[in-house]
């Protein structure tokens, strides 16, 4: 099933763009409507999955939540970090693992872009600053 999204408008881009500018002019306005408008795509995602559980996961994390040093290729599976205990990831990795999802980490939103285009997963789940999730928003949003 397809996910439909009004940020495959332009008409929708170009009325958020618009939004952005003017709440600026009002301080924390803006950080506001962007929680607002995501909070409204997270329902529709949430609405979207009734359908079907999503198998194929995307996580785009900041890159401090993986331990300096760590050996982990989390852009590939997050096996290595079940086991672990050090960092955020290895709870992450037991969630994933006990529900049977498949999930990739990525800590560039670039390296996000490219990883979403070419997996295709059925859902992303971002924390980042509020400018960026409007740039994943506009950048991927059939997924």
């Amino acid at each position: 099933m397809r996910f439909s999204s009004p940020w495959q408008s332009t008409f929708y881009l170009r009325t958020i763009a618009l939004a952005r500018r003017v709440s600026r002019l009002i301080p924390g306005l803006e950080n506001q409507l962007i929680t607002y408008v995501t909070e409204r795509q997270n329902r529709r995602v949430l609405s979207h999955l009734q359908a079907s559980r999503p198998r194929d996961l995307l996580l785009i994390m900041p890159r401090c939540v993986k331990l300096p040093g760590c050996p982990a290729d989390v852009k590939n599976s997050l096996s290595q970090c079940v086991g672990c205990h050090d960092c955020p990831l290895g709870d992450v990795a037991r969630l994933c693992d006990r529900y049977q999802i498949k999930a990739l980490v990525a800590f560039r939103s670039h390296i996000a872009f490219d990883m979403a285009r070419t997996r295709q997963p059925d859902v992303i789940i971002a924390t980042a600053c509020h400018d960026r999730l409007i740039k994943a928003l506009r950048s991927v949003p059939e997924i």
